[in-house]
């Protein structure tokens, strides 16, 4: 499979919500740019799904869009471009690896 990424990926291993309009599940954040992230945590949510997603000293309610959705672990894409909060956790994130 080819990978279509357009922002290089940090691995993490992060605390994470993410929440649709009924269900919400805690889980893991395995990876992060300032693109998007994955998700690992038994979620069952249909790609295209609108989500929020709380991190742990990150900016709060993320929206973002599932891409896809597989074997519990979900593929996040953010909506909100050029936040620059967001760049920020991503980027300390990085240099803290």
């Amino acid at each position: 499979m080819d990978d279509q990424r357009r922002s290089p990926r940090v691995v993490v291993d992060l605390p994470a919500r993410i929440r649709t309009r009924t269900v919400s599940f805690d889980g893991r954040v395995r990876n992060l740019s300032p693109a998007g992230m994955l998700f690992v945590g038994g979620a069952t949510i249909d790609p295209d799904a609108e989500v929020e997603i709380d991190l742990p000293d990150g900016p709060c309610a993320i929206r973002a869009e599932v891409r896809w959705c597989a074997d519990g672990a979900a593929g996040v894409h953010f909506t909100e471009r050029g936040n620059r909060r967001l760049l920020n956790f991503v980027m300390e994130r990085a240099h803290t690896g």
